[in-house]
């Protein structure tokens, strides 16, 4: 996987290209998105419907690593009471193929939202981590 520097020099000289305004983000809403089960197996812990019950939630946990949580200026992990997990996607399957449609449409619809629906074939959306955060984890919305 490319370091975060690649990317950035990547997406750098692909705008440069740019010849035609262009949007730089794209949003939209998904009417069936929570109807869909993804079918979420994790390597060596077993298979999870949504919603999670605090049963499966507490099965994750003890699957899971600390969640690094990022600053403005740096990364830390928080040794004290810590509500935030993350397992690799290496260690994810989605099972239900209707998960896959769905991950298909959202890209299209990204690409096509981005003007660049032409290059579909180019791209794949591809899981980055699984993070999951127990109740009063979030005290402030993500922003980038």
């Amino acid at each position: 996987m490319p370091s975060a520097k690649e990317l950035r020099k990547t997406l750098k000289a692909q705008l440069g290209t740019a010849k035609n305004p262009a949007a730089f983000f794209t949003l939209g809403i998904l009417q069936d998105a929570n109807t869909i089960n993804p079918g979420l197996s994790i390597q060596d812990v077993g298979d999870f419907g949504l919603p999670l019950s605090p049963r499966d939630a507490q099965v994750i946990i003890n699957a899971s690593s600390k969640a690094p949580v990022g600053t403005s200026h740096e990364t830390i992990v928080n040794e004290g009471e810590h509500k935030i997990w993350e397992i690799d996607a290496s260690r994810l399957k989605f099972r239900n193929p209707m998960w896959q449609g769905l991950i298909a449409n959202i890209l299209a619809s990204t690409l096509a939202g981005l003007g660049i629906r032409d290059a579909l074939q180019n791209y794949e959306a591809e899981p980055y981590k699984l993070i999951l955060y127990e109740t009063g984890a979030m005290f402030k919305p993500h922003r980038l």
